[in-house]
């Protein structure tokens, strides 16, 4: 994943994929059980860092991911798309972690802040909020 971010992710920076593993070896060191949804939250962002690359960058990024044996961007979009539909298809955020899925795609900017499913991630972020106590 670190050779990935600071070869490929053109938002996160140099030096990228060093610091996410660092935060990931923090988060393993003091809850072992939240590193796997620690590391979903970082592919999604991934992912979301790499939403608006040419389809050329997504062809070659594809090609290293895949002869290295991980999976590829492509396959991580589609991941993520069958993520953001089943929390639409349940209307409810259930986790700290779909919750900052879906606020990354609302912050992202990538679609229409008016349109359908923009405004229903609106609704059920806002509702996953104010159901939280404080």
């Amino acid at each position: 994943m670190k050779n990935y971010l600071d070869e490929f992710s053109p938002l996160a920076g140099r030096g990228a994929g060093s610091r996410l593993i660092l935060k990931l070896e923090k988060i393993a060191a003091s809850s072992p059980k939240k590193l796997a949804k620690a590391i979903d939250m970082a592919i999604s962002d991934v992912v979301s860092d790499c939403d608006e690359i040419p389809q050329a960058a997504v062809t070659k990024i594809d090609a290293y991911m895949s002869s290295v044996g991980a999976a590829s961007l492509s396959e991580l979009r589609i991941e993520c798309s069958r993520r953001l539909r089943a929390i639409l298809r349940q209307s409810e955020i259930k986790d700290e972690f779909d919750y900052y899925f879906i606020k990354d795609i609302i912050d992202s900017g990538a679609s229409d802040p008016e349109s359908a499913v923009s405004l229903r991630l609106q609704e059920l972020s806002l509702r996953y909020v104010e159901s939280k106590p404080g």
